[in-house]
């Protein structure tokens, strides 16, 4: 690339990448590209309608339940998916061990920082499909649940579905 370019063409350059960038962290779903047990575990909904990862501390357990979850409540489903495929808005829960735990580890992978609210939507779940979030009373930065946008296999926005948290 040559260093001629003109001051305007810098500014739309960098304005292009920092919209790309956020495009990025805004969509987690679309960038996620499972590996090994992660690919087997979403597509084992094809034919089973309990599925279960069991597994050792830190190795993206919780991370690959909310990229499925996030794909369920928003019927983004990724090209290689052989899963189950919703074909309308559900209702699903997301449940810890506690409120807090809930907060900073569930939420927190289909959100986005709890604290950081300008981080809404930097989670499994995209930005440009959370409607609406209620926040849990009495739990600072909690959530008791998401609304989100629900998509047909067109893309188009058919209804929302609601996460309990």
């Amino acid at each position: 690339m040559s260093n001629n370019l003109s001051k305007a063409e810098k500014e739309k350059l960098l304005r292009l990448m920092k919209e790309k960038e956020e495009r990025i962290l805004f969509n987690q779903i679309g960038q996620w590209t499972p590996y090994g047990w992660q690919e087997l575990l979403s597509n084992a909904t094809e034919e089973n309608n309990q599925c279960l990862a069991m597994a050792g501390n830190r190795v993206g357990k919780t991370y690959t339940g909310a990229r499925i979850t996030a794909c369920h409540l928003t019927g983004k489903y990724p090209d290689w998916w052989k899963g189950k495929r919703f074909t309308k808005p559900i209702n699903a829960w997301a449940a810890g061990a506690s409120t807090v735990t809930t907060r900073d580890i569930l939420q927190k992978e289909l959100l986005g920082d709890p604290v950081n609210l300008l981080m809404r939507g930097s989670g499994a779940i995209p930005r440009d499909c959370v409607v609406d979030v209620v926040r849990k009373p009495q739990i600072p930065n909690a959530v008791e649940s998401i609304v989100v946008k629900f998509h047909n296999a067109f893309g188009v926005h058919i209804g929302e579905s609601v996460n309990l948290v």
